[in-house]
């Protein structure tokens, strides 16, 4: 084992990098946030292929500029590849000399705190219904994944040739009971400990986890997601329509309850406006365009690179956040974050400096209040929308009012600077 080094913090994030999710954005921003304080960080991510992309372009592409050590470790292609690829990180991270782990990946976490780690696990939805489980032992169903794997192993089935240390891990998988649900790790993380800290992004989330845990209080921390401060050298970009009209934008995913069905509605409703989508999968845009046919006031951009999102919002006049009550994710459509979520866009409209018409939603209102950094309107109400929209193009002094608002808000609580620092005093707590 390596000598831990001093202030070594090992994030372990189960995303694919590069990609176009949020999740791999924020992790992205939360360690170069880190880095800039005294803990040097390590990042650990899967690598899905035998010929994984390099450092260096995942650096380029996220204009990642700080000093994080990458390292990509294989995923697993057996049963239950969540809970070996985690104990290949914490193996991996003892190597690298790191002396803490900070995760939003439930078996990571639950493992770590297993093996007393000092740990603290970000967590961004509940896992689910069945918790409370972990302490009832292992059940013959969990036996027999157990020895189907151990097989697999055996027979070489698992790419590469690591067997022997993978069935090592079986061994201390079974050892920990590693091999259960995400609920089961849940309600192991919940069970208070001295070195084990909970993260959630929203106070809804938090509460919601306290009342599912009762002893959670003490041990769990609320930090919203957030934005890099806005340079005032950014070029607005060269957007196409009607240079003198209204000029409304949105930045994100198109999946089921990011709102692209409001919109829609609101392109009809309001023919003077031009409405600009920057993001969105090329299925997902195509989809949409056969489905309201020619628009004349309604602009894909298709996806663009986190450094040119700047450019697209500084050109905007109104910038929309139409989330529903139920909202989906980038890794499962039919999964519902809409109660929870701290959408990305949301800090990054407000370091923009936008004036923001967003859904009158209650976990939007832990950051955005109605008429003094945004204006909220009822998600399923067209018409108010549009309402509001005509009002704000007509009216420039209170859109730059609420835009100047919003970026003094972000500046002042919510940039990934002030995240790092939170969390590096929640560190060095536990590593104390």
């Amino acid at each position: 084992m390596i000598m831990s080094a001093p202030r070594s913090v090992a994030v372990i994030a189960a995303t694919r990098l590069p990609a176009r999710s949020a999740n791999s954005l924020q992790v992205i921003r939360m360690c170069e946030a880190l880095a800039e304080t005294d803990w040097r960080v390590v990042l650990f991510a899967p690598a899905y292929t035998d010929t994984p992309p390099s450092a260096e372009s995942i650096r380029s592409y996220y204009g990642l500029q700080a000093d994080i050590e990458i390292r990509l470790i294989g995923w697993p292609a057996i049963t239950k590849p969540d809970a070996f690829w985690a104990m290949a990180c914490l193996d991996a991270a003892d190597r690298a000399g790191c002396r803490l782990i900070f995760t939003r990946h439930l078996p990571s976490a639950a493992l770590a705190k297993a093996h007393h780690w000092p740990v603290v696990y970000e967590a961004h939805k509940p896992a689910g219904t069945a918790a409370g489980q972990a302490a009832r032992g292992y059940s013959l169903s969990r036996a027999v994944k157990a020895v189907r794997i151990a097989s697999r192993l055996v027979i070489g089935r698992w790419r590469g040739s690591h067997n022997l240390a993978s069935l090592g891990r079986l061994m201390s998988l079974i050892r920990h009971r590693g091999l259960v649900s995400n609920a089961d790790f849940e309600a192991r993380l919940a069970c208070p400990a001295p070195r084990c800290h909970l993260i959630a992004i929203t106070q809804r989330l938090a509460d919601d986890l306290v009342a599912r845990y009762p002893d959670l209080p003490g041990h769990i921390s609320v930090l919203a997601d957030g934005a890099t401060r806005a340079g005032h050298d950014v070029t607005p970009a060269v957007l196409p329509g009607r240079p003198r009209g209204g000029r409304v934008g949105y930045c994100g995913h198109l999946y089921t309850g990011k709102g692209m069905s409001l919109i829609a509605e609101l392109v009809t409703r309001c023919p003077t406006i031009d409405f600009h989508i920057v993001g969105g999968e090329p299925d997902d845009i195509a989809a949409w365009q056969a489905h309201l046919g020619t628009c004349e006031n309604l602009y894909f951009h298709g996806h663009v690179g986190p450094h040119e999102v700047p450019g697209y919002l500084a050109a905007m006049d109104i910038a929309l956040l139409p989330n529903q009550a139920r909202v989906a994710t980038a890794g499962d459509v039919h999964a519902d974050i809409g109660r929870y979520t701290s959408p990305l866009k949301m800090f990054d409209y407000m370091a923009a400096g936008r004036a923001i018409v967003a859904s009158d939603l209650a976990v939007l209102r832990e950051v955005l209040i109605d008429g003094h950094n945004a204006r909220l309107c009822p998600p399923d109400a067209p018409e108010a929308w549009a309402a509001m929209l005509g009002a704000l193009i007509d009216a420039p002094a209170e859109r730059r009012r609420l835009g100047d608002q919003a970026r003094h808000d972000l500046e002042s609580h919510y940039t990934w600077a002030a995240r790092a620092r939170a969390l590096s005093c929640v560190f060095d707590r536990l590593s104390a």
